[in-house]
This record gives C-alpha cells, sequence and structure tokens, in this order.
C-alpha cells in the first residue's frame, strides 16, 4: 500500500506540476491573457517553455515561496524559461497558477491517502 500512495503521489505532483503549470501559462498566451506586451519576442518556439518538460517542478516551489511584490525568483525562473522583463501583472499571475496547480496536488495526494 505504501508504494502505491508514493507512486500516486508521484504521479499527480512531483513529476508533472510543472508541465500542468506550462500548459496552463501556454494557454493564457494563445488566449492573450499573458505576456500580451511580449507577443512578438515569445514567438521563438526553441524556448523551454514551448517544448515538454520546460518548466520543471523546482520552479513551481521557487515562484510560489516569493514575498513581496519584487517577484525576484519569479522573475529570475521567467528568465530561465525565455521570458524577458515579464510585468509585474504577469509575475502575480505566474505566482497565482503554481500556487494553484501546488494546492490541487497537496489535495490529491490528500485525498489517495484518506481511508
Amino acid at each position: 500500500m505504501l508504494v502505491f500512495i508514493f507512486s500516486f503521489e508521484k504521479m499527480i505532483s512531483g513529476m508533472y506540476m510543472g508541465e500542468i503549470v506550462r500548459l496552463i501559462i501556454l494557454d493564457l498566451m494563445q488566449q492573450e491573457l499573458l505576456f500580451l506586451g511580449h507577443r512578438d519576442t515569445y514567438g521563438d518556439y526553441k524556448t523551454p517553455l514551448y517544448n515538454r518538460g520546460g518548466f520543471y517542478t523546482k520552479f513551481v516551489s521557487t515562484v510560489e515561496t516569493d514575498e513581496g511584490i519584487q517577484f525576484a525568483n519569479t522573475r529570475r525562473v521567467l528568465e530561465d524559461i525565455g521570458i524577458h522583463n515579464p510585468t509585474y501583472d504577469d509575475c502575480a499571475i505566474v505566482q497565482h497558477i503554481c500556487r494553484q496547480v501546488s494546492k490541487r496536488a497537496a489535495r490529491l495526494a490528500g485525498a489517495g491517502t484518506y481511508e
């Protein structure tokens, strides 16, 4: 039973949280709701954001721990995936996405261990 719980947790969080965040970001970009001021500069499909696994799960926790209005960690993560000079709103949205995906993973993990 314990092995199943660890496998379940890895499948819903450890392996896929970053990928879920990446897909949400791409969807918001396609709907023109994120990174609006930089639309022309992010058309390069070679950036990590356009590649599966380009947004690592470790980035989710890095963005989540960001405090204050400077978004230093979030900006650093976005720069790592090829998005330069994001706006305050862009950073706030990405942080909200990371927090919600993380919360979802925690709830799924908790639901799987409930007896």
